[in-house]
């Protein structure tokens, strides 16, 4: 599976994350390639989810809080390679609020 220069180098950068951020961001993020627009957004949508349901006290809270960090921050650089970086920041940007929205009590 060839995949985009976008695609090899968001790989690369996975690669590059430390091995307990990998493992985190396979666990909390319930995605397990997340190489790819949807799948990118949906695993850090899992991992914000996780970590916002998780008290607060947990250290997989912390966890799950980095995970979404890391596919947060690779969403972005995936979005700003993207042909069209605006709308696709405005889906990074749609899906994390809806996991805010969904988390207010």
């Amino acid at each position: 599976m060839k995949g985009s220069s976008g695609d090899r180098a968001l790989r690369a950068s996975m690669q590059r994350a430390p091995g307990g951020l990998q493992e985190w961001v396979a666990s909390f993020g319930g995605v397990s390639d997340p190489v790819g627009d949807a799948r990118l957004l949906e695993a850090a949508k899992n991992a914000l989810g996780a970590a916002l349901r998780l008290p607060p006290e947990a250290r997989e809270a912390a966890w799950a809080l980095l995970a979404a960090d890391a596919l947060l921050t690779w969403g972005v650089e995936a979005a700003a390679s993207a042909p069209d970086p605006e709308a696709a920041m405005a889906r990074v940007l749609e899906r994390v609020l809806t996991v805010a929205e969904d988390s207010v009590v």
